[in-house]
């Protein structure tokens, strides 16, 4: 298993060095359908959440800081 996964990675080194603009083109399209899928099945509306809280857990906690060492 180990060769087979090595022999692919380096077919997959030697296409991607010898055409980079298509590899990046292939990359750029499957990103762009990934990211439609996961906001049709609502799953970056999550991560936007989990960011705002991040943001006012990060808020808090700099307002406590500054409370410190008034």
């Amino acid at each position: 298993m180990m060769v087979k996964t090595k022999a692919v990675a380096k077919a997959a080194d030697g296409l991607v060095r010898a055409n980079p603009w298509k590899a990046l083109g292939i990359v750029a399209v499957a990103g762009f359908v990934l990211g439609i899928l996961a906001a049709r099945l609502g799953l970056l509306e999550a991560g936007e959440r989990m960011i705002i809280k991040g943001g006012r857990a990060i808020q808090g906690a700099e307002k406590e800081v500054q409370k410190l060492f008034k």
